[in-house]
């Protein structure tokens, strides 16, 4: 290979580097500029049509999620496929932040049944990084065998959750296996505490 040839590859290769380079940066401000807007959504409400695109994008956010996910779960979505994305998300990114909020829900009464089956999916997934369980196994409460997936789920927020997340989770758990009003609460609470995986 001529030194003419070793120079024009040199050449390619390092301008395809800087290409490849520019492309990440670029990808990155536009994911930050999602995440803000998705941020702004969720906690503002406006612009209210892009609420689903919102929820399914703040997934990816590390720094806004810990604080927009908990505003939503005070002021659930409307539709089934938002619920999905707002568990998605939390799930996604496990924060102390997201956790009291879906703690709230899980133990109010007076919540709708299906917010508060979904926050016990968040729940499960938070008390073992490899659970993940989904609405068809609450409602049916089939003999499901947990861990439900291979490697750990989520990643950690900004705001720690506590070393005890775990037994938290569990006495949440039995709390409302044993005294919940609602029937599909309490069903579900005692399936997910009997199903739950050894440490």
């Amino acid at each position: 290979m001529s030194r003419l040839s070793r120079f024009v590859l040199g050449t390619l290769f390092a301008l395809g580097a800087r290409l490849v380079a520019a492309q990440d940066v670029a990808d990155s401000v536009q994911l930050h500029n999602d995440c803000r807007l998705a941020a702004q959504v969720l906690t503002t409400g406006n612009p209210d049509p892009l609420r689903s695109w919102a929820l399914h994008t703040i997934q990816s956010c590390d720094v806004e999620a810990g604080a927009a996910i908990p505003a939503v779960w005070q002021s659930p979505p409307s539709t089934a496929e938002d619920l999905s994305s707002l568990v998605a998300a939390s799930i996604a990114n496990r924060d102390a932040r997201i956790l009291d909020a879906v703690m709230t829900v899980a133990t109010n009464a007076g919540a709708a049944p299906e917010l508060r089956i979904a926050s016990l999916r968040v729940l499960a997934s938070y008390g073992d990084r490899r659970v993940w369980v989904s609405l068809e196994d609450l409602q049916s409460r089939r003999a499901l065998i947990l861990p439900f997936t291979d490697h750990p789920i989520g990643r950690e927020g900004n705001n720690p959750l506590p070393v005890d997340i775990r037994a938290r989770v569990l006495a949440v758990l039995n709390g409302l296996a044993q005294g919940d009003p609602n029937d599909s609460i309490r069903d579900a609470a005692r399936f997910l505490v009997k199903a739950f995986p050894l440490p």
